[in-house]
């Protein structure tokens, strides 16, 4: 019995850490990007807030204006 028991956890184990293996690299993968995607969305954040501030700042409308185009740029670099 016990014989059968080592055979068949050696063999369960030989199928399941293959497919654990891989799962865990996707898991990895998608993990890596995350904390990528998670740091530029706080850098164009930050950007924003900036610009977002100049804007509330701004003493003519030409300059709200300008600024408003400089937080368009920057959502479309976000967006790609």
């Amino acid at each position: 019995m016990a014989a059968l028991t080592s055979f068949l956890t050696g063999l369960l184990s030989s199928i399941i850490r293959p497919i654990l293996v891989e799962e865990l690299g996707k898991l990895k993968l998608h993990i890596t990007d995350s904390v990528e995607r998670r740091a530029i969305y706080e850098k164009y954040d930050k950007e924003s807030l900036e610009l977002i501030e100049q804007a509330n700042q701004a003493t003519t409308t030409e300059e709200v204006r300008a600024h408003l185009r400089q937080l368009k740029a920057a959502r479309a670099k976000l967006d790609y």
